[in-house]
């Protein structure tokens, strides 16, 4: 589904989408998201790559949220959703990330003729 997403998003960054300031970083942020995706689903690193996906995720709904009251006129409340999102980022990228990160190498098992490497 996430890949499926990522794979809308592009499209229509690159079809559709009016072309701003960041669209080169943007082009390059979505094909380098499409491209681990896209390896971890070929690698068979579903259940770590899941986690992963799901602690870069949770970010971007308080990211959404500063940026729909961005549009309004309530600028304290925009003030404080940034903030907010960007301490749930600084937690999630710089704690949660590397420690589930390492707990999932610590614990990988390889099955049969994998095992030996």
């Amino acid at each position: 589904m996430t890949l499926g997403y990522f794979l809308e998003d592009f499209c229509n960054h690159v079809l559709f989408k009016e072309r701003s300031s960041d669209f080169w970083e943007m082009n390059l942020h979505h094909s380098m998201t499409l491209t681990l995706i896209s390896g971890m689903i070929l690698q068979n690193w579903v259940p770590p790559g899941t986690i992963i996906i799901f602690l870069h995720t949770v970010p971007d709904a308080f990211i959404t949220a500063a940026r729909i009251l961005s549009q309004t006129q309530f600028k304290t409340a925009t003030y404080v959703a940034f903030a907010f999102a960007l301490i749930i980022w600084m937690y999630f990228r710089n704690f949660c990330l590397p420690l589930i990160t390492r707990a999932c190498y610590d614990y990988l098992v390889y099955e049969g003729e994998l095992a030996q490497y």
